[in-house]
């Protein structure tokens, strides 16, 4: 197996310039959300849980990156896509990664904030709107959902060991009941 190092780079320089308009996105994105956060005054944080379904497709995405690098060096003459493609996949991860890091759900002084890292949404659920808190623990994560007002529900994943710290505060905070339901 030989590397060719002039397509090789190539791909490297490929792979740059969409880095830069990725990581360019996310900054931009990363700005609008924080002002859209600062606008709902929702408090200082207290604590943080990440999206649970974000982080699986960031671990689909690691390994479908290993495996086109596998492939593309095991290719005995790769052209500059096969190259490219997984450092543009493992650049995408990466942005991926930082955005799931960022777009964590935040527990605040005054509510709870959950974003998408794969959307653009931002709700806000201050503590003194919930009426129902109910917990469903699922094969890998557990669903939250909480309900604002009939019709309106915030549905969002954490893993199952960040649940009770995430209980201790609704407990603390909320004063309506919490069912927690067991894996179906």
């Amino acid at each position: 197996m030989s590397v060719d190092w002039t397509t090789l780079f190539h791909a490297a320089y490929v792979a740059f310039a969409f880095g830069v308009l990725f990581f360019g996105a996310l900054a931009y994105r990363q700005i609008l959300d924080n002002l859209e956060l600062r606008r709902m005054r929702m408090g200082e944080d207290r604590d943080a849980f990440l999206s649970a379904p974000s982080v699986v497709v960031l671990i689909v995405l690691t390994i479908l990156t290993i495996v086109l690098v596998g492939l593309s060096f095991n290719t005995p003459t790769p052209s500059i896509y096969q190259y490219a493609l997984p450092l543009i996949i493992a650049v995408q991860t990466l942005q991926m990664a930082l955005r799931i890091w960022f777009q964590r759900i935040a527990v605040k002084t005054r509510g709870i904030v959950v974003r998408s890292a794969l959307f653009s949404s931002v709700k806000a659920v201050p503590y003194e709107e919930v009426i129902d808190i109910e917990m469903q623990r699922e094969f890998v994560w557990t669903t939250v959902s909480i309900v604002r007002s009939p019709g309106d529900r915030v549905v969002f994943r954490i893993f199952t060991p960040s649940v009770p710290a995430l209980r201790r505060v609704l407990e603390a905070w909320c004063d309506c009941q919490i069912r927690i339901r067991e894996h179906r």
